[in-house]
């Protein structure tokens, strides 16, 4: 995890030393710091706590994308009951889920109607689409847009592209700039280029850390060592 709570505050791995202890925000466990060169993270000291179905363990990769916006946008826990901890809430209070592992269809419909609820805004979900993007998607130019083939398409994330309360980015690439934002109309799935850059700037200006294209591409393609 990014944030724990620390000398009385809400802040990330990297305002502390290695080994300092924290309390996890949602579960109220404690949790060491691991502040390393490249990544800095929040980790359980002993066993983890039995999380909902669906949360996955951190990568990289969901570091990257949580570096861009400050510490109070960053894993905000939702529900009376700390039913679920949305990883970025952005411009106009828009809830944004990323994703890299298969997740049950059902767990994504009720995470879809739990957050229109509590946000009355469309969820947007960037979707890690690198593995099986290149051998099971096929697309087309069609008029302003792309028409897409979706071969073996994954049953959970084609729910995201046809649910009118979501919006669907897919990241095809980690080094490249650009995402695929997805969709589904009349039954065809359609798509469209979308610079990272821009998903930025319209998604998570108003709490972003950065205000170049640079410093957004730097942080979003760091690896781990």
């Amino acid at each position: 995890m990014q944030i724990a709570k620390f000398n009385g505050k809400r802040l990330r791995a990297k305002y502390a030393i290695s080994g300092d202890i924290g309390e996890c925000p949602w579960s109220g466990m404690p949790v060491k710091a691991k502040v390393g060169e490249l990544r800095q993270y929040w980790s359980y000291i002993g066993d983890k706590p039995q999380m909902p179905e669906g949360y996955e363990n951190e990568t990289i990769w969901h570091c990257n994308w949580k570096s861009l916006v400050k510490d109070d946008s960053c894993e905000i826990i939702f529900g009376e009951n700390n039913e679920h901890r949305a990883d970025i809430v952005g411009n106009n209070n828009t809830i944004i889920e990323i994703q890299l592992s298969p997740i049950d269809i059902r767990i994504v419909r009720e995470r879809i109607e739990f957050y229109k609820r509590v946000s009355n805004q469309r969820l947007t979900w960037i979707v890690d689409a690198t593995k099986y993007f290149k051998n099971t998607f096929d697309i087309e130019k069609s008029g302003q847009f792309y028409k897409a083939t979706w071969k073996n398409k994954r049953q959970w994330t084609y729910l995201i592209a046809r649910n009118t309360d979501c919006h669907l980015f897919l990241d095809i690439n980690h080094k490249k700039n650009y995402l695929l934002k997805t969709w589904v109309k009349n039954g065809e799935i359609y798509c469209m280029f979308y610079e990272k850059t821009k998903f930025y700037f319209d998604y998570l200006s108003e709490v972003g850390q950065f205000n170049s294209n640079e410093e957004i591409i730097k942080h979003l393609t760091k690896e781990e060592k």
